[in-house]
């Protein structure tokens, strides 16, 4: 399978709000490409402050780096994809529905800026054990597979 890295801004498509930037997604079609993606932390000066709702849904993402800006995934905007792991930043508040479902996740480090983890947020994903934070104040039905060990530190 072809492969391509994926961090200009130019690849990405988004919306302007009024606290920065939403990432809505690509450009161009790679449903049949293995990408890794690096989201930029700025477009036009302004902060990326979310991943919008199926942003990335079955993109043929294998890897993605997700900028420190954001504060929000939205839901599904990772879902249906080839992920292994994901690295989210210490500076998201919500993980949204779906967000990284159906991928072939095998850890996760939930930072302790987290406050709500969306229905089915990680299921469908090779995860057998996660830590969440006390931060964490909101968890959605089935956000991990029923034999994931859920550890609250």
């Amino acid at each position: 399978m072809k492969e391509i890295k994926i961090n200009s801004v130019s690849d990405f498509s988004y919306r302007l709000e009024r606290e920065g930037i939403i990432i809505t997604g690509f450009r161009t079609d790679y449903k049949d490409i293995a990408v890794d993606a690096v989201i930029p932390g700025r477009i036009d000066g302004l902060p990326v402050i979310a991943v919008g709702g199926l942003a990335f849904r079955s993109s043929g993402l294998t890897n993605v780096v997700i900028p420190n800006s954001v504060k929000t995934i939205g839901g599904y905007a990772f879902g249906r994809n080839r992920l292994t792991t994901v690295i989210i930043p210490n500076s998201v508040e919500t993980i949204g529905a779906g967000a990284f479902s159906t991928n072939r996740l095998t850890n996760v480090v939930i930072p302790n800026s987290v406050e709500t983890i969306g229905d089915n947020a990680f299921s469908n994903n090779q995860l057998t054990d996660i830590v969440v934070p006390s931060s964490v104040k909101a968890i959605g039905k089935n956000a991990f597979d029923g034999n994931v060990k859920i550890m609250r530190k």
